[in-house]
C-alpha cells in the first residue's frame, strides 16, 4: 500500500486481466466489421479466408515472442520506442517513438468519429452534430484516465470485455438461429482466386490485428512484468484470434462468400435476419462500444510515449533538473548498476562522470545542486563522488560493464562537432588510470603497518594468541593490524 501512494515513481497496480483488456480494445475495432467482405470479394472461398485469419494468428504469435524477450528484458514504458533506442540510438528512437504518438492520435481521432457515426444511426437528430459528438467523446475519455489510473483500467476492462461478449454472441446467434446459405463452404465460380487477391487479403488481416502489442507501453506499471507481459500478450492474442474466426465462420455460415462480398456490412445483413428492425440499433451499439474501446485504448498508450520521450530527453527543451540546479548538457551522469554517459547516450569511464561532480542517488534521480557545487569546491570532492559512482558500479561486475559499454551509441551533436574518438579515449584512459593509481596508493597507505615499538608490541601478542589456538584446537586467528599510537597495554 506505501508503495500505491508513494510520489516519484509510476503505480505497478496493472495485471493480466489489465493486458488482456488493453490487447482486445486495442486490435479488435473497425477492422473486423468492415474488412471481411472485401476479403470475401478477393478470395471467393470460405476455407481460405479461414486458413488466411488462422495464418494472420500464427504470424502475430511469432512477433510476440519476440516483443515478450525484449520486453522482459527492458521492462520499460514506450513500447518499442525503448527497444529502437537501445538498438539504434537516440536519433531512430525519436522518429520510432514520434511516428508511434502520431498513430495513436489518428486512431484517438477515428475511433471518436465513428462513434460519432454510430450514434446518428441510434439517433438521426445528431446527424449535424457528428464533430461535436466525436469532440465530447474524446473529452470524457480524456477526463476518465486524468481522473487516475486506476479509472482509465476499470473503463478498458469493461468496454474491452463488452465487445469481446457482444462478438461472441453475435456469433453464436448466427450460427444456430439463422440458417445456413446453401453454397457457403463452396468456392463461387464468378470469379478465379488469384495470388494477387490472396496478398490483398491478408494484408487486410494483418492490418485487423495489428494492435496487439498494447501491454508493451504499461509495464512499469505491472506487478511482475516478467511474468505478466507473456501470459498478457498471449492470452489476448489468442482470445482475439478465436473471435475473429469465430466471427469469420459464422458470418461464411449465414450469408456465403457471395453475399458476404456483396454486402458492404454483412454483420447489418445478418443482424436483419436475427432482429429485424432493431438490427440498426444493435449494430450501432455494438460498434459504439467497439471503436470507445479502441480510443481508450489509444489514449492510455500514448502518454506513456511522451513520457518515455522525455525522460531520456529527446523532447524539445527537456531537461533533467537536480536538487534546484539546472544539469548542463555536457554533464555526465552516474546511475545506480549502469555505466556514465553523456546527453547523447555514450558510455565513459566513472572517472569522468566524477569529474562533472553530479552524483545522483539509486533509481536514477539526480542529486546535483549544492552537494555537486561543494564537491567542487573542497578539496577530494571528486574523489568522494568517484567512490560514491565505483560503489555503483561494482554490482555490476568488469567484464559485464565492459560488454555494456562498448553498446553504447556514439553521440552525434548537430549544433556541435563532437571530439575525436580517438582523443575521448585517450583523456577517459588517462582519467581512469589516475583514478587507479590513486586508489592502489590509498589501499596500500592503509594496509602498511607503522614500525616502532607499538607495532613490535602488537605483533607479540599476536603471535603469542597463535600459538595458543594452535596448541589447544586447530582455528584461524583473526589478521590484526596496528593503528598508528596504539599502546602495549593488553
Amino acid at each position: 500500500m506505501p508503495a500505491e501512494i508513494s510520489r516519484g515513481h509510476l503505480l505497478r497496480i496493472l495485471g493480466v486481466a489489465f493486458g488482456v483488456a488493453v490487447a482486445l480494445g486495442n486490435t479488435i475495432g473497425a477492422g473486423i466489421l468492415r474488412s471481411p467482405s472485401t476479403i470475401a470479394g478477393s478470395v471467393n472461398s470460405a476455407g481460405i479466408i479461414l486458413a488466411l485469419w488462422l495464418a494472420g494468428a500464427i504470424h502475430a504469435a511469432l512477433d510476440a515472442n519476440i516483443f515478450v524477450e525484449l520486453g522482459t528484458a527492458m521492462p520499460e514504458v514506450g513500447g518499442p520506442y525503448v527497444y529502437s533506442r537501445r538498438a539504434l540510438g537516440d536519433v531512430a528512437g525519436l522518429v520510432v517513438g514520434w511516428s508511434i504518438w502520431c498513430a495513436k492520435l489518428a486512431g484517438i481521432a477515428a475511433g471518436a468519429v465513428s462513434f460519432a457515426n454510430f450514434f446518428a444511426i441510434l439517433v438521426p437528430a445528431a446527424t449535424s452534430r457528428q464533430a461535436g459528438i466525436a469532440v465530447a467523446v474524446q473529452l470524457v475519455l480524456y477526463g476518465a484516465n486524468i481522473l487516475g489510473l486506476r479509472e482509465g483500467r476499470a473503463l478498458q476492462e469493461i468496454t474491452s470485455f463488452l465487445k469481446a461478449a457482444a462478438l461472441l454472441a453475435f456469433a453464436i446467434a448466427a450460427i444456430f438461429a439463422v440458417p445456413p446459405e446453401a453454397a457457403a463452404l463452396m468456392p463461387s465460380p464468378r470469379a478465379a482466386i488469384t495470388w494477387i487477391g490472396i496478398a490483398g487479403a491478408y494484408k487486410l488481416i494483418r492490418g485487423a490485428y495489428s494492435g496487439w502489442d498494447a501491454s508493451l507501453y504499461f509495464l512499469e506499471e505491472s506487478h511482475e512484468p516478467s511474468k505478466t507481459l507473456p501470459r498478457a500478450l498471449f492470452l489476448g492474442l489468442a482470445l482475439t484470434s478465436l473471435l475473429y474466426l469465430i466471427v469469420n465462420a459464422s458470418l461464411l455460415y449465414a450469408l456465403g462468400t457471395e453475399r458476404m462480398a456483396e454486402t458492404a456490412l454483412p454483420f447489418m445483413a445478418v443482424l436483419k435476419t436475427l432482429a429485424g428492425p432493431l438490427a440498426s440499433v444493435l449494430f450501432a451499439i455494438g460498434a459504439m462500444i467497439t471503436v470507445l474501446s479502441m480510443a481508450n485504448a489509444n489514449i492510455m498508450s500514448a502518454p506513456r510515449i511522451l513520457f518515455a520521450l522525455s525522460r531520456d530527453r529527446l523532447l524539445p527543451h527537456a531537461r533533467e533538473r537536480g536538487r534546484g540546479a539546472r544539469v548542463s548538457d555536457r554533464a555526465w551522469l552516474c546511475r545506480d548498476g549502469d555505466l556514465g554517459r553523456s546527453r547523447a547516450g555514450r558510455a565513459y569511464p566513472r572517472a569522468r562522470v566524477a569529474a562533472a561532480g553530479t552524483v545522483p542517488r539509486a533509481g536514477g534521480d539526480q542529486r546535483g545542486g549544492a552537494r555537486a557545487r561543494s564537491a567542487r569546491r573542497r578539496p577530494g570532492g571528486a574523489r568522494r563522488s568517484a567512490g560514491k559512482c565505483r560503489g555503483a558500479d561494482a554490482s555490476l561486475g568488469p567484464h559485464r560493464a565492459r560488454r555494456q559499454q562498448g553498446r553504447q551509441p556514439v553521440p552525434r551533436r548537430a549544433w556541435r562537432a563532437p571530439p575525436g574518438r580517438a582523443a575521448v579515449r585517450r583523456r577517459a584512459l588517462e582519467a581512469s588510470m589516475d583514478l587507479a593509481a590513486r586508489c592502489r596508493r590509498r589501499r596500500r597507505s592503509r594496509s602498511r603497518a607503522p614500525r616502532g615499538r607499538a607495532d613490535r608490541g602488537h605483533r607479540a601478542r599476536r603471535d603469542c594468541r597463535r600459538r595458543g589456538a594452535g596448541a589447544g584446537r586447530a582455528t584461524r586467528a583473526r589478521p590484526f593490524v596496528s593503528r598508528p599510537g596504539a599502546s602495549n597495554s593488553g
